[in-house]
């Protein structure tokens, strides 16, 4: 799938190299070189372990119409990876029951990695969350 997803994916995405996530981990002092070497294999065993379940035996619809926390949904408008497509996600948010509020944030110019694409919009979004969420508490 993830070959077909690099195939189609619009040219005006970058793609996310793995090289990139180093440089963005290693930027930052909480990480090591050891992080990476766990981050590779928690990668490895999640992708041998829970890609059948998460994408082959789990429906949101069904297993779970109703949340009763409030729900954010940051989405990136050309994400192919794990939605299958925006249309999807945004489907199962509007048949979401979330009583306590649901909100979908979209990110036009990203496609998979929306804290990567567009990263001062991200951490805007989120704070705006964190503050939104800390005042109805």
């Amino acid at each position: 799938m993830r070959d077909w997803v690099y195939h189609f994916r619009d040219v005006s995405y970058s793609p996310i190299s793995p090289w990139k996530f180093a440089r963005l981990a290693f930027a930052s002092p909480a990480y090591s070189w050891g992080d990476l070497l766990r981050l590779v294999f928690g990668m490895r065993f999640s992708f041998s372990n829970l890609w059948q379940e998460a994408f082959y035996r789990t429906d949101l619809f069904k297993q779970t119409p109703r949340l009763d926390v409030p729900v954010y949904f940051f989405l990136g408008r050309h994400d192919l990876t794990v939605t299958a497509s925006a249309a999807l996600a945004e489907r199962y948010f509007d048949s979401l029951d979330a009583p306590k509020g649901k909100h979908l944030i979209w990110f036009e110019n990203s496609g998979h990695w929306p804290q990567l694409e567009e990263p001062k919009r991200f951490q805007d979004e989120i704070i705006r969350v964190a503050n939104q969420t800390s005042e109805h508490q």
